[in-house]
């Protein structure tokens, strides 16, 4: 997941250096992302949450910017609204003292023969 928000986050700050042309880009871009941060995170105040959209407004000034956006927001919307999430990506951040509470869903494969 992580290599996965990297990915997006470099294709933003990539593509954001072009459409900014490098004014002030370093400022814009990281005010962008601890907004989208801030937003995904918690309940925000009325006054915290027109900060956090004039900044993601001021960074997605063209087409492409805003169609990423929009993509890596819909991903997230995807992985958190899934019923079920594979251990293997949650396993790392399970408290130890929780581990013996998680039930792991096992998937039994079978074998076909080929004729």
């Amino acid at each position: 997941l992580d290599n996965k928000v990297n990915r997006v986050k470099m294709l933003l700050y990539k593509a954001g250096s072009r459409v900014h042309c490098g004014k002030g880009f370093e400022r814009v871009f990281a005010e962008y992302w601890d907004a989208v941060c801030l937003r995904l995170s918690d309940r925000l105040s009325s006054h915290t949450s027109e900060r956090c959209d004039k900044a993601i407004t001021a960074f997605l000034k063209s087409k492409k910017l805003r169609r990423i956006h929009n993509r890596f927001i819909m991903g997230i919307m995807r992985r958190v609204t899934r019923v079920f999430v594979p251990h293997s990506e949650i396993s790392d951040y399970i408290p130890n003292r929780w581990q013996d509470r998680v039930k792991v869903k096992v998937v039994e494969t079978t074998a076909v023969a080929r004729s």
